[in-house]
């Protein structure tokens, strides 16, 4: 067991690594950022508190497994998502514009946030979603319009567009 807590370790030493690697690379090259759904994160880090429970009488193996899992999780919030010239960035990849087909914008129903679909052309997870804050989004809609053909985007939403511009 204490080889498969080794190994385990390991592994994620390597995740938190690639993650430093991307926050130090890969953030200055997007132009929007954007979120992932926050419920998302909340059900993965419940996952893992799951799989990886905190016990009084662990091993010191154990513990420090437990809390880099915590850790790789909690630093994945620092990896920028977004959209640049290459694509949809989200936090491990990049989806190239060539392979989206449409874009839908909505409203968000719980805050002031416009939410982007982005629908692909083809492969096994055809829609990736993604959020901007009111700010952020005519940029990233004037962004993924000079990329994709087909953008679509709720009428209630873009009056609000033009109602937060006049307040600020």
């Amino acid at each position: 067991m204490k080889l498969v807590n080794l190994i385990v370790i390991a592994m994620i030493i390597i995740i938190i690594g690639y993650e430093a690697y991307l926050i130090l690379k890969r953030n200055r090259t997007v132009e929007v950022k954007g979120t992932d759904d926050f419920l998302v994160l909340m059900i993965i880090l419940l996952i893992i508190l799951l799989l990886f429970p905190f016990n009084e009488n662990e091993l010191v193996e154990e513990a420090v497994r437990n809390l880099l899992a915590i850790v790789a999780v909690i630093s994945s919030l620092f990896v920028k998502r977004g959209v640049n010239n290459k694509g949809l960035v989200k936090i491990c990849f990049i989806i190239p514009w060539d392979k989206i087909e449409s874009v839908v914008v909505e409203e968000s129903k719980s805050s002031s946030k416009g939410i982007f679909h982005f629908y692909l052309k083809s492969g096994l997870i055809s829609k990736w979603k993604l959020q901007f804050g009111l700010r952020q989004v005519e940029p990233a809609l004037d962004l993924c319009a000079s990329k994709v053909k087909d953008v679509k985007v709720e009428p209630e939403l873009f009056q609000k567009i033009e109602k937060y511009k006049k307040m600020f």
